[in-house]
């Protein structure tokens, strides 16, 4: 289930947000309000969340004030913003969000808005399971960033550890490749959320880590992640 926490500081807002928010989701989603940003927050640090509806203009502690508190947290939920203010969403961006909903367009935007999020929660939630050694081990996707082929055996890597998998290159693609990982070179299969850059024959990867293209798959690498940094 998707925790959902929300916060305006109308309170007929919030409801309303909720009770779309439920009827989108159905089953799937667990939502708190609140009116208060400093209540939201301390909730934020307490319990977390996994998608977040914000709304932007608040007093005393505003949207992007809490949206700069979140880069610290040890687990980011998935943000939207709210507003009032359409200009706002050029300022919004430094932050990052999933989404950007206008009140105004609130009935038109906010359903393909929570779709998207609910998708993308899933994905986050999704885990690759293998064995190592004698550990029988389920990591969330976004927490491998590579795997690098090894002889008879693969290397997966984090940013915390390394494990050495008894397993062919082709088997791991063949499971990972449509949730968004890469094979850019015979031996490397990167995880695309990693990339930060593309470097001439190299990409660059979380941790400031460089992976060669393979010359063989250049011309497919580059298209892939071109789209996925573009998007």
């Amino acid at each position: 289930m998707i925790r959902l926490l929300i916060c305006d500081d109308e309170i007929q807002f919030c409801k309303q947000y909720a009770k779309m928010a439920e009827n989108i989701l159905g089953q799937d989603v667990s939502v708190g309000i609140s009116t208060d940003p400093h209540v939201f927050w301390e909730e934020l640090q307490k319990s977390g969340a996994d998608l977040v509806l914000l709304d932007i203009d608040m007093p005393e502690l505003d949207g992007f004030e809490i949206a700069a508190r979140m880069e610290d947290l040890p687990r980011k939920p998935i943000l939207i913003f709210v507003t009032g203010h359409d200009v706002l969403v050029y300022d919004s961006f430094r932050f990052h969000p999933f989404g950007f909903i206008r009140k105004s367009h609130i009935e038109r935007e906010l359903k393909p808005v929570l779709r998207e999020a609910l998708e993308e929660w899933r994905r986050r939630t999704q885990r690759y399971a293998f064995r190592c050694g004698d550990e029988r081990i389920a990591l969330p996707l976004d927490e491998i960033i590579y795997f690098e082929s090894e002889g008879n055996y693969v290397e997966l890597h984090t940013e915390a550890r390394t494990y050495r998998i008894r397993e062919t290159m082709a088997n791991v693609e063949r499971e990972l490749a449509a949730v968004g990982f890469v094979r850019i070179h015979k031996g490397f299969l990167v995880n695309q959320k990693a990339v930060y850059r593309i470097r001439g024959d190299e990409v660059v990867l979380r941790g400031d880590l460089v992976i060669p293209i393979g010359r063989s798959r250049k011309e497919e690498t580059r298209e892939k992640l071109v789209r996925y940094l573009m998007s």
